[in-house]
């Protein structure tokens, strides 16, 4: 092959090579481009390297750049080896855009000539930018954040602390950086965090610690450090960000409900009355001790449900559906039941439970009490055992009066000796009976009615309001109204105003002129007790004041179960005393 031919294949392969660069390559001889790849067309911004080939470089270098590279050029063809270095390209749009220029000298076509690498350093400087752009945005959202924050590398060496943790602590930069940040921390403290922070940092792992912060006044303050490792899109381990709030006041919270917890608990304990807690599903969550020293259960035992093993056979259906259907309702609950105690004796209780909500109402939890009620249990089966003594005994003394009727008449000469003989007889079996009733009534005052009345109810009877004309009522008046405010307060004191403290009880009445009689209109109105619903059906107490008080005065009782409170309306033609 001569020389020639070798030339031209050494030629061929340096142009294939340089076409296949993805960066800029050109020749410089003599002040104008002899050689110009694809490459260098795209980024001196023309349309093909024929474009490029004799112009000079300087008709595309930024005229602040024209003596520099005058200067290079000068100190190439001396033979002095230069490193890259940076400069602009204006193209014929004007646009301008930065290049990494790499030049060195070389022969062309037996002169000396200057081959340049060209690179675009644009998409650098942009990204370069970019991130300067975002360091900065993150330096200024920093600075700003209500919390204390920072960066560290990673060997654990902290570069970034913003302006939050400055003014907190009091400490400089120079303080701070690097490890100088734990000299804040206190000193009981100080080395459980190291070993915390360099323990995670080694497994490039999420850590967060609390310990005590010095604050600029010298005060220590409870703080919690925590962060997330960072990693390149290569998956590079890069350091930590963190951030650290001060929880002092929290922590300080928290005690003080701890406190309170311990008090309420030491309270519920005290109580002589059973105390529970249930969530909302009606799993139950807390008794109190009574519950235990009672039943003979341990907390394993009775929670969350085992309580209900205790529950007497004959209720325990029924209270697990009363259960279920308040909740369901979210009502309150209220039942009576039988509880087997340690000994063996089931007592019966009353227990009643109201829901507790939150801000949104929602119910949070259920709140339960159940009180001893065996005592009034017994006694009020005792009392329905002298009611039907007594209505044993009335029945008797009909009977005696019907004998003594019929024996008088049967042994007496005339009917005037029968009337007389029958008379004397009754009045001393009536003289027997005021012995045993130790007094009879022949009318009342209405107002003493209702006072005597609110007497029955002990210190819950203060909180009755009575006021209205003065009214003087027949005894068979005066005993009816008597148990209907009876029956009233009753269940006043079991559902309704009396059974809180700030329950209120008005009872009013007026006179209604008519025809006839006057009408008297007595209202009872509570006020400042629980939330009122309608009963889902009658008691006797209903039907005794509906039916059976209306029927006794010959008038109209209404009851309306208002929310606030219930409303009861009695009116009735009044039958005055004698």
């Amino acid at each position: 092959m001569t020389e020639a031919a070798g030339l031209h294949e050494s030629e061929a392969r340096f142009r294939a090579l340089a076409e296949l660069s993805p960066d800029g390559l050109v020749i410089n001889r003599g002040g104008q481009f002899v050689y110009a790849n694809a490459a260098a067309a795209r980024i001196y911004g023309v349309a093909s390297p024929a474009d490029l080939i004799g112009r000079s470089p300087h008709d595309f270098n930024a005229p602040e750049h024209v003596a520099r590279v005058e200067d290079r050029i000068v100190r190439l063809l001396a033979g002095e080896k230069l490193d890259p270095s940076e400069l602009e390209i204006v193209r014929p749009d004007g646009a301008r855009i930065a290049v990494e220029v790499n030049a060195g000298l070389i022969t062309w076509d037996g002169e000396p000539a200057i081959e340049v690498l060209l690179r675009d350093a644009s998409e650098r400087k942009n990204v370069e930018s970019a991130l300067r752009e975002s360091e900065s945005r993150f330096r200024n959202m920093a600075d700003h954040a209500p919390v204390m924050m920072w960066v560290t590398e990673p060997d654990g060496r902290c570069t970034y602390l913003n302006r939050a943790w400055y003014e907190f602590t009091g400490q400089t930069e120079a303080d701070a950086l690097g490890f100088g940040w734990l000299e804040a921390t206190h000193p009981d403290d100080k080395q459980e965090v190291e070993r915390a922070f360099v323990t995670a940092n080694a497994n490039r792992a999420s850590f967060r610690v609390e310990y005590r912060l010095r604050r600029n006044d010298g005060t220590w303050r409870w703080a919690i450090d925590a962060a997330a490792p960072r990693f390149s899109d290569t998956g590079e381990y890069l350091g930590y960000v963190g951030s650290v709030i001060d929880i002092q006041d929290r922590r300080e919270a928290e005690e003080i409900v701890r406190d309170s917890e311990v008090q309420m608990r030491t309270l519920l304990d005290a109580m002589p009355a059973i105390v529970w807690l249930a969530a909302p599903d009606g799993q139950l969550t807390y008794f109190n001790q009574r519950w235990y020293e009672l039943t003979g259960q341990t907390v394993r035992q009775a929670l969350p449900n085992g309580w209900t093993a205790v529950l007497h056979p004959e209720e325990a259906e029924f209270i697990a559906d009363e259960w279920r259907t308040a909740r369901a309702e979210q009502r309150v609950y209220e039942v009576e039941s039988r509880y087997r105690l340690k000994n063996g004796e089931y007592r019966w209780y009353l227990i009643r439970a109201e829901p507790i909500r939150d801000e949104s109402g929602e119910i949070v939890r259920w709140l339960g009490a159940g009180i001893d009620i065996h005592d009034r249990k017994l006694a009020a089966e005792h009392q329905s055992l002298l009611i039907n003594e007594l209505n044993h005994r009335v029945k008797n003394t009909l009977a005696t009066v019907q004998s003594m009727a019929a024996q008088s008449a049967r042994s007496a000469g005339s009917p005037k000796d029968a009337q007389e003989t029958f008379m004397a007889r009754l009045m001393a079996l009536s003289a027997a009976h005021n012995v045993l009733t130790n007094e009879r009534w022949t009318g009342a005052e209405l107002l003493e009615v209702v006072e005597r009345a609110a007497e029955a109810f002990g210190e819950a009877g203060e909180r009755f309001n009575a006021s209205g004309p003065a009214v003087r009522v027949a005894p068979k008046s005066a005993l009816a109204l008597s148990m209907a405010l009876h029956e009233l307060g009753t269940n006043a004191s079991k559902y309704g105003a009396l059974s809180t403290p700030e329950g209120q009880v008005s009872v009013t009445w007026e006179l209604i002129p008519t025809e006839g009689r006057p009408l008297l209109r007595l209202v009872w109105r509570e006020a400042g007790g629980p939330t009122v619903s309608p009963p889902k059906r009658k008691g006797f107490g209903s039907r005794l004041l509906e039916r059976g008080l209306a029927s006794e005065l010959g008038g109209r009782v209404s009851l309306d179960f208002q929310p606030q409170g219930l409303v009861c309306v009695i009116e009735a033609p009044l039958e005055e005393a004698d």
